[in-house]
């Protein structure tokens, strides 16, 4: 059975049947609804889907109108909204309401297949996500060393006491999600829902029906009921996801709901009682400067943090080795050893993308080689720089752009810092320059290096007066 599964809402039954045939055909398994109430019904039957791909123009409704309940619904699902009638607004408008990509139909599927495509290699590279990993595998937080097994029990002393809020700290690619899941799983509601809102969503955060749903009038006289994520979290997980990135706004409302225990949905004065688990993440703590005081208090009950790779000793190699074991199964081959000098290359790198790097450079490894050691060759320039050691396999054209060497300890980004005159956001600014600069302009190949979402590179762009008027 494909690991990997798609929703297709068109109400273009032809076009729908034609593009779920092509996607079977790269092992995704599809299943086809031709409105939006379909589309709803089916996400809370048969989900979670790994992508939905949305029309706009449906018979009942926008499809824009129903991306936060699908989002609330599938928190992890990547929307790809389709549409006859290309609209910069409208993509603008799904991407704030939490599409991931926007796509014309033409009488051709190849381009939707391909960005079907994308996700899935997008979303094999996120925090612990894998289909094919069983329930209770947690990678980034396997491992040996005395501070992993640390953190292993304090997440266990928290996780049977879900009125405790926890705030979970660490660098990007560290496994700050994949920790929360782990709460999830060992708490009190382990079948209950997990919900994640993206604290970075927006200029000015979710919308207010995003968050607390809303009751709709209609003109026959009746109300319709639109879940938000504090309903979809029900008595399970809300995951405040880059809470130290929320806008202001966004940061007074959950103040509001944590400090009374309720909310009540926009169009409504009924209070309802807010009883999900609250897990936050931020890249570090203390956050404060960042979040109102207020907050901090409320959310930083339980700090957990997830150590950086480099600080973890042999968790690098185990690691490999289990990624190794993992691809082996998924691309069918035979892989037994690292090489010596390749166990020390690794041993020696201070991966600045943490776990979720080890992962891409052994997965990249796994695809060059062709017997059942890797070599030095397989191993990314980047890498390599690292141990002072040049790299015999030349770079992919526009990849591996950070492997020219503009910092001290390894290649990658470089910056520099004037105290008294640069800012926070000076410095992003360059920094997004540069990568900018480094990747010929590609923003996915930019996020990659700033080791951020693509999305939050558009925000930044937009915030610093970076992106091209069109």
């Amino acid at each position: 059975m494909s690991e990997f599964h798609a929703l297709i809402v068109d109400d273009e039954k032809t076009y729908a049947m034609a593009l779920a045939r092509a996607l079977r055909r790269r092992d995704v398994e599809c299943d086809v609804v031709l409105d939006a109430e379909g589309a709803l019904s089916k996400a809370r039957s048969a989900g979670p889907y790994q992508v939905v791909l949305l029309d706009n123009r449906l018979p009942d409704t926008l499809g824009l109108r129903i991306i936060p309940r699908l989002r609330a619904i599938m928190p992890g699902a990547a929307i790809v909204m389709m549409t006859a009638y290309e609209s910069i607004p409208d993509a603008v408008e799904a991407m704030r309401l939490g599409a991931e990509d926007y796509i014309s139909k033409s009488t051709r599927t190849e381009p939707i297949v391909a960005r079907v495509t994308e996700a899935r290699e997008r979303m094999l590279a996120r925090d612990g996500y894998d289909p094919s990993i069983p329930p209770g595998r947690d990678e980034s937080l396997l491992g040996q060393s005395e501070i992993m097994r640390t953190v292993r029990e304090r997440l266990d002393e928290v996780a049977s006491s879900p009125e405790t809020p926890v705030l979970l700290a660490g660098e990007v690619g560290t496994g700050k999600s994949v920790a929360a899941h782990y709460l999830h799983r060992r708490g009190h509601a382990p079948n209950a829902p997990f919900v994640t809102l993206n604290c970075a969503a927006g200029p000015a955060g979710p919308a207010d029906s995003v968050v607390f749903g809303r009751i709709r009038h209609t003109v026959s006289g009746g109300d319709v009921i639109e879940d938000g994520v504090l309903d979809a979290a029900g008595d399970g997980v809300i995951y405040l996801d880059a809470i130290d990135e929320a806008p202001d706004r966004l940061q007074k409302m959950l103040l509001g709901v944590l400090e009374s225990g309720t909310f009540r949905r926009v169009g409504s004065s009924e209070e309802i009682a807010f009883k999900a688990r609250t897990v936050a993440s931020a890249q570090a703590v203390p956050v404060s400067g960042k979040l109102h005081d207020r907050l901090i208090q409320r959310l930083n009950v339980f700090p957990v943090t997830l150590p950086p790779l480099r600080e973890r000793g042999d968790d690098i190699l185990f690691l490999a080795n289990l990624f190794i074991d993992h691809f082996n199964a998924r691309m069918g081959k035979s892989v037994a050893h690292l090489d010596g000098a390749v166990v020390e290359t690794l041993s020696a790198y201070d991966f600045p993308g943490n776990v979720r790097e080890l992962r891409n450079i052994v997965e990249r490894a796994m695809i060059l080689v062709r017997g059942e050691r890797i070599f030095p060759e397989h191993l990314p320039d980047r890498v390599m720089r690292d141990d002072g050691r040049p790299s015999s396999i030349p770079p992919e054209p526009g990849g591996d752009v950070v492997s020219q060497p503009k910092r001290k300890n390894g290649g990658g980004l470089g910056i520099e810092f004037t105290p008294g005159v640069d800012t926070i956001d000076s410095v992003e600014k360059r920094l997004i320059v540069q990568a900018m600069e480094m990747s010929d302009g590609v923003k996915s190949r930019a996020a990659k290096l700033l080791g951020i979402s693509r999305f939050q590179l558009l925000r930044r762009l937009e915030k610093y007066g970076l992106e091209k008027k069109k």
